[in-house]
């Protein structure tokens, strides 16, 4: 994370349900919504030849009475649990969370710090 200071945060957590708890406790923390941009621009996967699935996504982050407050950008690697049917299990995740103000335009990938090195990812025509 990137508080208004430039001060870089870093939290991690291990096992998925670690990773869940941290993301909803930094969520009530600061009382976040998540906007993510639905574009093209803004939500992108593709699936690798041996089973792993990768997700990127972006947008606003905002508080109470909509206001924005910053940006995110997140990465998710997803595997198929192979002991149910259709369920998916989250891998690895990372997500980097910006304060910022004066946001004039929707966030793309590639703008984005995370996200932009894992270009191009081609949605499906």
């Amino acid at each position: 994370m990137l508080n208004s200071n430039g001060e870089v945060i870093v939290e991690e957590a291990e096992s998925g349900d670690a990773v869940v708890g941290l993301l909803a406790e930094v969520k009530q923390r600061h009382k976040l919504y998540f906007s993510p941009n639905l574009s093209a621009e803004g939500v992108k996967g593709r699936s690798e030849p041996h089973g792993l699935v990768v997700v990127l996504v972006c947008g606003t982050l905002h508080q109470s009475a909509g206001v924005v407050v910053g940006l995110f950008e997140q990465t998710f690697y997803l595997i198929r649990d192979p002991l149910t049917n259709n369920s998916w299990k989250i891998k690895r995740s990372q997500v980097m969370l910006t304060s910022k103000s004066n946001i004039a335009a929707l966030p793309t990938l590639s703008e984005g710090e995370l996200t932009r090195p894992l270009l191009p990812i081609q949605n499906p025509d």
